[in-house]
């Protein structure tokens, strides 16, 4: 007689209505999973926009959607997978932009494609239907293997958008090619931090604008390249440039500019200077008071190579010789200049002071563009947007040295100022 054989007991099979039951639930399940992970990365942006990478905890994110963090770490293990899942979908964003302005035949039409692009994609955030963008100036504050792998995202970003510039005449990547592709990245990117004072549905116009100036430069046919280079500029906090007063300033912005406020912390700006606590203390109160002075050195810096410029013959001559002076000097031993954008991770009660101020500083340009205009010298183009590009262009300057190596202040004047002057596509047509 056969030996029986032992079998597993099948499971009860379900009526067709059980199992459509079932299945509804688990959709639903899986619908509120992710509207909780949108919503946790919603906030998680808002957060990192507002406070950086570094001044951003867990707590802070499940506080925004009514989380507990155990609850956050669920969908996120950790805070800086959280923040690589928010650059990643921010690159993708870009990237799907880039791929549609690629479509295009010229490289004005792409260009022209990318910035109408990137508007129409804050005009969607800013009435609400779309998820608003990280800021990728925190990049550089993401450590570990998320770093790596949004760094390899970004690059993919940026040879993407340097496809838009090739041409028959410069079929491969180039240093000129390079600088360029970082300029243009740099300057779009930088429409979600003014854009938003002009009506949404005029985004599209002021993308039309900011196309306009940055094609066609702001030199007229009367003037002539280079501008009247300005004498230079001594501050009196610069009177002895290796004292330990100004390291620490320069060190300081160096650190904040890399990692943002909330990341430049005490041991790693003493790391930079190669200096214990203790000697940071000596010299300074508190972190707060050294960002505070570093922040009042920029605008100083910025404040008086405007007002040396005034001197000048034309609005042509003024703005060139000002903005050349601070492209240079971003480069040089004594700068650089504290980037606008850490600003926003200062406490509350500092940072609308300090953003007012840099608003000011940035839209001073105004005043040589229109003087330009005028006495024919810069062609008439929007003076308030091509004030937004100049001082966008000036503090990108500090990261030109990341993607074309060895860069030198004359070098970067001619990569990085005079395309944004004389017309982007100047010596590339």
């Amino acid at each position: 007689m056969a030996a029986l054989k032992e079998t597993a007991p099948r499971p009860p099979e379900q009526s067709p209505r059980t199992a459509a039951t079932t299945a509804v639930r688990q959709t639903r399940t899986r619908r509120r999973s992710e509207e909780r992970r949108r919503a946790i990365l919603a906030a998680a942006v808002q957060l990192f926009n507002e406070k950086g990478l570094r001044g951003t905890t867990l707590s802070d994110v499940g506080q925004a959607v009514g989380l507990s963090t155990n609850s956050i770490c669920y969908y996120f293990r950790k805070k800086e997978d959280l923040a690589a899942a928010c650059f990643i979908e921010t690159i993708s964003v870009i990237r799907a932009i880039v791929a549609e302005a690629g479509r295009e035949t010229s490289s004005e039409a792409r260009i022209r494609g990318l910035a109408s692009g990137f508007a129409r994609q804050l005009a969607r955030e800013a009435e609400g239907g779309a998820q608003k963008l990280a800021g990728v100036y925190d990049l550089r504050a993401l450590e570990g293997t998320q770093s790596k792998v949004v760094s390899s995202a970004y690059n993919d970003l940026f040879r993407e958008v340097r496809a838009l510039l090739l041409t028959a005449d410069h079929p491969k990547p180039s240093r000129l090619i390079n600088a360029r592709a970082h300029l243009l990245i740099s300057l779009v990117h930088s429409m979600r931090i003014w854009i938003g004072r002009y009506a949404t549905n005029d985004y599209d116009l002021v993308a039309q604008h900011f196309c306009d100036v940055l094609i066609g430069g702001f030199i007229a046919p009367k003037a002539s390249w280079p501008p009247v280079a300005l004498a230079p500029v001594n501050w009196s906090f610069e009177e002895d440039a290796t004292s330990s007063r100004d390291a620490f300033l320069r060190a300081a912005t160096q650190t904040i500019n890399d990692l943002g406020f909330s990341g430049a912390s005490v041991d790693r700006i003493s790391m930079r200077l190669q200096v214990t606590k203790g000697a940071f203390y000596h010299y300074n109160e508190s972190k707060e008071g050294l960002f505070s002075e570093c922040a009042a050195r920029t605008f100083a810096i910025l404040s008086d190579v405007q007002n040396e410029a005034r001197s000048q013959s034309t609005g042509w001559n003024e703005l060139g010789s000002a903005i050349t002076y601070l492209v240079a000097y971003q480069l040089s031993e004594r700068g650089p200049l504290l980037r606008a954008t850490a600003l926003s991770a200062l406490p509350a009660t500092d940072r609308a002071h300090m953003i007012d101020a840099t608003n000011k500083l940035s839209e001073r340009f105004v005043y040589p563009i229109v003087r330009g205009i005028a006495d024919g010298s810069i062609r008439p183009v929007h003076p308030v947007v091509g004030s937004h590009l100049v001082s966008a262009m000036i503090y990108a300057t500090t990261e030109l040295p990341l993607w074309v190596r060895e860069t030198h202040s004359d070098e970067a004047i001619e990569l990085y100022a005079k395309p944004l002057l004389t017309g982007f596509l100047s010596e590339l047509a």
